[in-house]
């Protein structure tokens, strides 16, 4: 149990002060001359040792009202929603394979934690109703939501998502290519001359799984690629995919995507890391399908043929997710008001029951 206004607490020093003024009335008395008050005067000494109450009852219905007065002001709270202990976070990724590479790390720390992680996959746009679905079945008592999300101007046609009280807003920047086929193979057109690829991966699977992706981007978009084999050794490339960085200083017409690895201390803008193994077993990317839509957009991005999306500002992004007062919430609040009634009406009794005991005194 909790206290809203704790302060109010150091009013229960005041439930000494009827038993002060209970003993202050028992000593009073007017002193009278009687001549045989020196032979009782030892008698009385004897029969009353150390303190006594008189009307022990009344005097402690008297302290109980101090008492409940004091925790009444205090604002007592069973399970304040606001302690840190009842606050359980949560965590919601619309895990396109930009939002998982961007965040990895903090979702990582969060699964070792043992929080709940919810990932919803998405192609391209984000889907305003499966997404609202998800955060209403999310929301409940304590419930920290951290949403993930990819922050682009497609979230200005997304309609208002109502997020709970307890919200945090996780975004990347990092554009993506289109989906639209025509639109990205005619970006891919610009590119007018065949573009020589060199393969180097130490794991087989991971070649075979990456140089599939270039087919499909062959096939799908009419991009033209030379596979570059030993036989073309001395042979500048256009795009290295390796899952080994650089040795030597990277050529600047050159594209490296390097696998496996993590960030490099020096960023190098024509060097793109990324910490997944590109195989189904270890990247989503592969797993999701959607392998040669981002080395296609990284390509896209290197020659500047796909200009990114604007960002929304921090006031659309406020816009678009309203946090709401939840349902929980309310409850929370009718709880805290009818402990508080309890409480109340306990006082009243109190009071009622002093004032008729000190009446039938009299």
């Amino acid at each position: 149990m909790t206290f809203l206004q704790p302060a109010f607490l150091w009013g229960l020093l005041a439930v000494a002060i009827p038993v002060i003024i209970h003993l202050w009335h028992q000593k009073r008395g007017q002193p009278l001359p009687w001549a045989a008050m020196q032979w009782l005067r030892e008698a009385s000494e004897q029969q009353r040792r150390g303190l006594q109450f008189d009307d022990w009852l009344l005097l402690a219905i008297r302290c109980l009202v101090i008492a409940l007065l004091s925790l009444l002001l205090a604002q007592p709270v069973w399970n304040d929603p606001n302690d840190p202990k009842n606050i359980r976070p949560v965590h919601l990724v619309v895990a396109d394979s930009l939002v998982t590479r961007s965040f990895r790390f903090e979702l990582e720390q969060a699964e070792k934690r043992a929080e709940t992680v919810v990932r919803l996959p998405t192609l391209g746009s984000v889907n305003p109703l499966r997404l609202q679905a998800t955060i209403d079945s999310l929301r409940g008592p304590g419930v920290l939501l951290h949403l993930y999300v990819r922050n682009d101007a497609s979230l200005a046609d997304v309609p208002q998502i109502s997020v709970p009280q307890r919200f945090s807003l996780h975004t990347t920047m990092v554009p993506i290519p289109s989906r639209d086929e025509q639109a990205l193979t005619q970006r891919f057109a610009q590119l007018k001359k065949p573009l020589n690829v060199r393969l180097s991966y130490r794991n087989p699977a991971e070649q075979k799984t990456v140089l599939a992706a270039l087919r499909a981007l062959t096939a799908v978009y009419a991009l033209q690629l030379t596979i570059l084999d030993d036989r073309n050794s001395n042979t500048q490339p256009d795009w290295v995919l390796t899952d080994q960085p650089p040795t030597q200083e990277p050529h600047k017409s050159t594209l490296y995507v390097v696998s496996g690895a993590g960030m490099p201390p020096q960023i190098v803008q024509n060097v793109v890391f990324t910490a997944d193994t590109l195989t189904p077993q270890t990247s989503e990317l592969v797993a999701n399908g959607q392998l040669p839509e981002w080395l296609g957009g990284q390509l896209l991005a290197f020659y500047k043929l796909n200009p990114p999306q604007p960002a929304l500002s921090g006031q659309e992004l406020i816009d678009v997710f309203v946090q709401t007062k939840d349902e929980t919430t309310g409850e929370t609040e009718r709880s805290r008001t009818t402990e508080q009634n309890w409480l109340l009406m306990a006082l009243l009794l109190v009071v009622g029951a002093e004032r008729w005991l000190a009446l039938r005194k009299k």
